[in-house]
This record gives structure tokens, sequence and C-alpha cells, in this order.
């Protein structure tokens, strides 16, 4: 073969792959996109999870405030408080209706059917604070029925978040506060034998304003644990 028949081949053969190499990467990108746009999803029902716990913890703590009131006046603070919170549950649920996966759309539907039913039950109560006064609030709303309303909202929501045994889907663990993870692959036997892979200060300045090299970053943030991802959350 003559030496130009062998550079034309070489070139051909290096063409080829850079062609080869160009097309597993665009491949490899394109996949790390797709479970990159996975994971920003969980991280966000989580976090929307989340906050939709909190709004109905708030409720329930205005309803407390319309019932130990003593008159419709100084029980009206709470009930617009109330109407607020269950308004941010709708902005919430909203919000979280277009990332739910298919497999999980039928306990989406039943979390909206009882966020209706929530807001219903907790409507009332701040009606009645407001035009009846506390006492009449307090015979609507603090009673047991009342209560499995809530409780069963907060169960749809659980069955959405729907975490595997060993996930931290809230800041304190399952939604009732437990603080306790039951996974054992790291205990008091092999505890000692962590090592730090990697650590992370923010960017920009530290805390009142003093450079970071000064002044180490003591915040918290909360972290859960879903589905195999952990999310950390500013």
């Amino acid at each position: 073969m003559k030496i130009r028949g062998k550079i034309n081949l070489l070139v051909f053969v290096m063409a080829g792959a850079a062609l080869v190499i160009g097309a597993t990467g665009l491949y490899a990108m394109r996949q790390y996109d797709q479970q990159l746009q996975v994971y920003e999803q969980v991280a966000e029902r989580a976090h929307l999870g989340e906050r939709l716990n909190r709004y109905v913890t708030a409720v329930v703590m205005e309803a407390r405030g319309i019932y130990a009131a003593d008159t419709s006046k100084t029980a009206k603070p709470f009930a617009d408080g109330l109407m607020n919170d269950l308004d941010e549950i709708d902005k919430v649920v909203a919000s979280w209706a277009p990332l739910v996966p298919d497999g999980q759309k039928s306990a989406f539907n039943s979390l909206v059917d009882r966020s209706k039913e929530f807001r219903g039950f907790r409507t009332e109560t701040a009606r009645l604070g407001t035009t009846d006064g506390p006492d009449a609030a307090g015979k609507q709303g603090n009673n047991d029925a009342n209560r499995a309303n809530r409780k069963a909202f907060q169960a749809e929501i659980d069955a959405v978040m729907h975490p595997r045994p060993g996930d931290w889907a809230t800041y304190n663990g399952r939604r009732d506060g437990n603080h306790y993870n039951p996974l054992a692959q790291i205990n008091v036997r092999n505890v000692k034998q962590l090592q730090p892979q990697w650590t992370f200060v923010p960017g920009g300045v530290g805390l009142e304003g003093e450079p970071l090299r000064e002044r180490p970053f003591r915040g918290q943030r909360p972290r859960s644990l879903a589905r195999g991802l952990l999310v950390d959350c500013w």
C-alpha cells in the first residue's frame, strides 16, 4: 500500500474513532441530563411534600388559636391566618400536580380529594369563629371527626411521598418527627472507620460579612433522603 493510501486509511480510522467518541459523549450527556431531571423532580416532590405537611400543621395551630380566643374579634386574626395557610396548601398541590409520575397519579388524586375535604372542614371552623364565636368553632372543629380528617389528609401526603424503609423523607425523619433511621450499614463497630470524602463551603462571604477563610460556615440546612437521593435544601 502506498504512503498516501496508508495516510488516508489512518485519517479514516481516526475520523471514525472521533465520531464514535463524539456519539458516545452525546449519549452520555443526554443520559446524564435525563437522570438529572429525574433527580430534580424527586427533590422537588420531597420539598413540596414537606411544605404541605408544614402548612397542614400551621392550619391546626391557627385553629387552636380560634378555639382559645375569647371573642369573635380576637379569633379573627387566627381565622385569617388559617385561610391564608389553606390558600398556600392549594398552591403547593397545584405545583406538585405536574411532577407526579404516572404510577402515583391515583394516590395524588386521592390527596387532592382529601385536600378539598380538609379545606372545607377548616373553612367552616374559621367562619364559625368569626361569626358565631370561638365556642361554636370549637364544637365544630375540636373533635375526633376533624382530627381524623387531618390525619387522613397527611396519610395521603405520605402515600404520595411513599418513603421506603430507611428513607429520611422530611427534616425530622418521618412525618411524626422520629429522628431515627433503621439503616444499619454504619454502626458502633465501624463508625470510627469513616473518612471525609469532600467538604463544601458556600461561595461569597461568611456570616456577618466576614471572609470565609477567617470564619467557617456554621449554618444548618435541612436534608432529606428519598429513593436513594440525598436532597440538600437551602
